[in-house]
């Protein structure tokens, strides 16, 4: 799962480390027995090494290198924060929409992993003499991979999924469904009624069960968008969805149009505006 800027921030780094290898060893004969490693905060070096220690700052970096190329095989590894809505639930995402967000979370990591990769080339050098120490550019590079963070933590938390898509493509899908789980003779009979009749109980459960059954993803979207939603609520939302008039709604539920009326009225308030529409507003016909 790799992008453009993915793939360019990779060869980059990577010309960056064989560029950093060769000049070390290039330079190796010439370097130091002892390099300083550590310096007071007057800047005056008080710790030294080996000269060797460039290999294992290269090293470093290398490894750094490797755990960058290996999340971007094993994005599951990255513990990512699940995108979530205003209120702060968790979003359900398609596998389209899961895809970019975790191509979001490696195309940060990468960046940001790349920065301190390149920041540790420069500072390998500038430790071993063979490039002289600027300290705006180590400077730079700090703070250019401190606001890769900040900006990739942003857009992660505020990651657009097209919720309204993800729900409209799982009622249509649920709508199929039904139509071909629900028995059509208890459909026929919801038509003729006249208004002032229920269903018997073991049809209006049969339909209200059929309804659910089909619409099981659906409901537990509702239950996080809405969490005050009853069971009644849910009902009486799916029953709407897949095309049912008031009339046929209250031969299900056992209610009247006017409790129904009222009860609709209150699922639109619990409700993001959006969600409603999809629900009431984008009925299909059976």
């Amino acid at each position: 799962m790799k992008n453009k800027t993915v793939l360019i921030t990779n060869v980059a780094t990577g010309l960056c480390l064989a560029a950093t290898l060769i000049l070390i060893i290039w330079k190796y004969p010439t370097l130091p027995t002892s390099i300083p490693t550590h310096f007071s905060l007057d800047g005056v070096p008080n710790g030294f090494s080996s000269r060797n220690i460039v290999f294992v700052f290269w090293g470093v970096s290398m490894f750094f290198y490797l755990l960058m190329l290996f999340v971007q095989k094993k994005p599951k590894l990255i513990n990512l924060s699940h995108p979530t809505d205003k209120n702060g639930n968790p979003l359900m995402l398609t596998e389209s929409q899961r895809q970019r967000f975790v191509l979001l979370n490696i195309v940060v990591v990468t960046l940001a992993i790349s920065i301190s990769v390149i920041l540790l080339c420069y500072l390998t050098l500038a430790f071993s003499q063979i490039y002289t120490a600027k300290p705006i550019i180590a400077g730079l590079l700090v703070f250019a991979d401190v606001c890769v963070i900040i900006v990739g933590c942003y857009k992660t938390a505020k990651f657009k999924c097209g919720e309204d898509d993800y729900i409209k493509q799982k009622l249509e899908l649920s709508h199929s469904l039904f139509l071909e789980k629900v028995d059509n003779e208890i459909l026929e009979q919801l038509r003729v009624l006249n208004g002032l009749e229920y269903l018997s109980e073991s049809k209006r459960l049969r339909i209200i069960n059929d309804v659910r059954s089909t619409h099981s993803e659906v409901v537990d979207y509702l239950r996080k968008a809405a969490p005050s939603i009853s069971d009644d609520d849910i009902t009486y939302c799916l029953l709407c969805n897949v095309g049912l008039n008031n009339n046929s709604i209250s031969a299900c539920m056992a209610s009247s149009e006017e409790a129904l009326r009222k009860r609709k009225s209150r699922i639109r308030k619990k409700l993001p505006e959006s969600l409603a529409m999809c629900l009431f507003d984008d009925c299909k016909g059976i």
